[in-house]
């Protein structure tokens, strides 16, 4: 709009069509005629709207987590991830510290020290392959279970003196 040189008027107006719920709402109690300019109505805007932004939490946040006893690696990295995006400007290096510190696996923690990722990407690839192992083994345990479950079932459905038959021949 700005390119084409629209009126004031003409922003002010576009402007309140892109305004959702609670900021509809306040374009809409405004006084008619009390804004002069675009710039103006950007500057009430912000005013207004301004303790609305969610706060950033300083980067030390991330070492207060811990992953729980029964927390699966996904669960646990899922919620660093939503801590990690609530950070302003996180350093790397204080990332994957407090990553390395908060999670149960040694092996991974071995892995992050060996083999350092280079930045977030390589740090979430490498978690990545930690769920994927965990979930595997977690599933070869469950298959194990079940089979032992249904073999003692299949024995306890054997008969006594039919135990006895079986061993003798």
């Amino acid at each position: 709009m700005v390119i084409r040189n629209a009126s004031d008027a003409t922003m002010c107006k576009a402007f309140s069509a892109y305004l959702k719920k609670d900021a509809s709402n306040w374009f809409s109690r405004l006084r008619p005629n009390s804004i002069e300019s675009f710039h103006e109505l950007g500057k009430e805007f912000v005013a207004y709207f301004i303790n609305s932004r969610p706060r950033r939490k300083p980067a030390d946040a991330l070492l207060a987590l811990q992953q729980g006893k029964e927390e699966t690696l996904r669960k646990f990295i899922s919620r660093f991830r939503v801590e990690l995006h609530q950070i302003n400007e996180p350093n790397f290096d204080m990332v994957r510290a407090a990553l390395r510190h908060a999670i149960r696996d040694r092996d991974m923690k071995v892995a992050l020290n060996v083999n350092p990722p280079r930045d977030l990407r390589e740090l979430m690839a490498t978690t990545n392959i930690y769920i994927n192992n965990e979930e595997s083994f977690a599933m070869e345990r469950e298959l194990e279970n079940t089979r032992g479950t249904e073999k003692r079932r299949d024995d306890s459905r054997v008969l006594p003196n039919q135990k006895h038959a079986r061993h003798n021949d």
